[in-house]
């Protein structure tokens, strides 16, 4: 009965540490996933920015008042956003 004992702790421990591995592989994967969704949208915000300058840019220098108003009126309605202030 003893070594019937040793043989499922043996079974036990086994299986944990093959949990534990999978667990291991599966936050290695997540972390990566993680890290590259950080640089693609990292990536487009950066190119939002650039193009709100741009279009700013183009709206203060327009002959129509309208247009000039356009950028302000973006950032109001969007509550000076992400899109303004560069953060990390």
């Amino acid at each position: 009965m003893l070594r019937s004992g040793q043989a499922d702790l043996r079974k036990v421990i086994l299986d944990l540490s093959q949990t534990t591995q999978i667990a291991q592989n599966a936050v290695s994967g997540l972390k990566a996933t993680a890290d590259d969704v950080d640089r693609k949208l990292s990536a487009k915000l950066d190119e939002a920015r650039a193009l709100t300058g741009q279009l700013e840019h183009a709206a203060a220098n327009s002959h129509v008042p309208a247009v000039q108003e356009m950028p302000r009126a973006a950032r109001t309605a969007a509550g000076n956003s992400i899109f303004l202030h560069k953060t990390g």
